[in-house]
């Protein structure tokens, strides 16, 4: 399999880059199935893109969006990805997008757990998802020698 490296000049020319792309596989996605999904991850990495993709024309109302992570705090706190996507990306143009909550109960996690697991399913062949990284390297949560993980 031939590896594809693209380097950019700069943040917002691979921004660019992935606004087009993301915006020509959902449009397929939607000609082909009706509809398209979108998982996203949380953080300041995606926020430029977000900003980005909610001005773009796609026919969003067919258009499922997600979290490949979350904390588990209530969808209103400042730590809350599901608060960062929706006042980033679900905005503008983009705000007939459906959104799937990743906190459904924030009391109970076992509860939670349970209800995500069946609401999730709809992304089991997901169009798109999009992991971001944090400037000391962790993704989805896991950081790098963190000693507290390594223990688990």
């Amino acid at each position: 399999m031939e590896r594809i490296m693209k380097i950019f000049e700069t943040k917002e020319a691979l921004e660019d880059s992935l606004c087009q792309q993301i915006k020509s596989d959902l449009e397929n996605a939607i000609s082909t199935n009706g509809k398209a999904s979108l998982l996203v991850s949380g953080g300041t990495t995606p926020k430029g893109l977000f900003l980005k993709l909610n001005q773009l024309e796609i026919d969003w109302k067919n258009v499922i969006v997600g979290l490949v992570d979350e904390r588990f705090v209530p969808n209103t706190s400042e730590f809350s990805n599901e608060k960062l996507v929706k006042e980033n990306l679900l905005i503008n143009q983009a705000t007939d997008a459906q959104f799937v909550s990743m906190v459904q109960n924030s009391e109970n996690e076992i509860e939670n757990l349970a209800l995500v697991q069946e609401s999730y399913s709809i992304f089991n062949e997901a169009t798109i998802a999009l992991l971001g990284m944090g400037e000391d390297g962790h993704t989805a949560s896991i950081f790098p020698n963190d000693e507290n993980q390594q223990k688990q």
